[in-house]
């Protein structure tokens, strides 16, 4: 049957447009339920690759946390979910180390105000560690 041959072939694919016109046709053609939902599984899996590298091209924590959940659950693996979570740790990564700079940074402004030597001394050295701008120590 054509509509059940173009639903089996549109599973194989990637096309998103495709695989959605193919399971109309083919519900409407009567296709086994079977097949019918073996492709609407793959329908949402699509989707889900889909949304989780617009997610990682976003570059947003939140984001990228929400796709990869959703496409965990909807049996993505691989590659792309494997770039997802690294992607996801190199953020966390650059937010702690802002987090860091910014309580440094913080840290150095209040021992100044303190005008209290050995709190400087410490924060700026601390500072230095985070890698506050010297512009900052200066």
């Amino acid at each position: 049957d054509e509509a059940a041959s173009a639903l089996e072939k549109a599973v194989g694919g990637t096309d998103l447009a495709e695989l959605e016109g193919a399971i109309k046709k083919a519900s409407g053609a009567g296709v086994a339920k079977k097949s019918i939902d073996k492709a609407e599984k793959a329908l949402r899996k699509l989707k889900a690759e889909q949304d989780l590298a617009a997610a990682v091209a976003e570059a947003s924590m939140e984001a990228i946390a929400k796709a990869i959940d959703h496409a965990k659950a909807c049996g993505v693996t691989g590659g792309l979910l494997k770039d997802a979570s690294a992607k996801l740790a190199e953020l966390q990564e650059q937010a702690k180390v802002e987090k860091e700079r910014q309580l440094a940074t913080e840290s150095l402004q209040s021992a100044m105000d303190e005008r209290n030597l050995q709190s400087l001394t410490t924060a700026l050295q601390c500072a230095a560690t985070a890698g506050v701008a010297e512009e900052s120590l200066a």
